[in-house]
């Protein structure tokens, strides 16, 4: 088994691609879109994200949403697969047990622990749960970092 992906900056953008839906601009296509809504001073070009045309978060002027780092910012993360359809939050619900399970070195958690189990490292394991449960079923093994 390999190591779970870490918090930061790159588990942020995937949970921003996979799980919210938004898509990536760089280069000329993230210039062009930035330069509707924004001054030209602020028209960056490095990475953009957009949902349905509307600009979302910039990594370069700093809005990009912390999920995994930031208990504030994870917590939507945990809203929005509450707001998922049965099949999806209970992948999402049995991938929070396998990380409370992972954290306390494979001992299994019972329910009403699990979230005290994680509270510590809670926006990274919502994080990573909310991967595993929005990837097909067979393919959830690639967001818990299992080989």
């Amino acid at each position: 088994m390999t190591a779970p992906m870490q918090a930061g900056p790159e588990l942020d953008a995937v949970v921003s691609e996979r799980v919210f839906g938004w898509v990536p601009l760089r280069g000329e296509s993230a210039q062009k879109h930035n330069a509707k809504d924004l001054p030209a001073s602020r028209a960056h070009i490095e990475c953009i994200w957009v949902r349905r045309g509307k600009r979302m978060a910039c990594q370069e002027c700093g809005d990009m949403p912390s999920w995994s780092t930031d208990i504030a910012a994870g917590w939507p993360v945990f809203q929005h697969m509450m707001d998922q359809r049965f099949s999806v939050r209970s992948r999402f619900f049995q991938a929070l047990t396998d990380e409370a399970k992972r954290i306390s070195d494979g001992l299994e958690v019972p329910s009403p622990w699990i979230l005290q189990t994680l509270c510590h490292d809670f926006p990274a394991a919502v994080c990573r749960a909310a991967l595993a449960a929005v990837e097909r079923p067979g393919a959830a093994h690639r967001a818990r970092g299992d080989s």
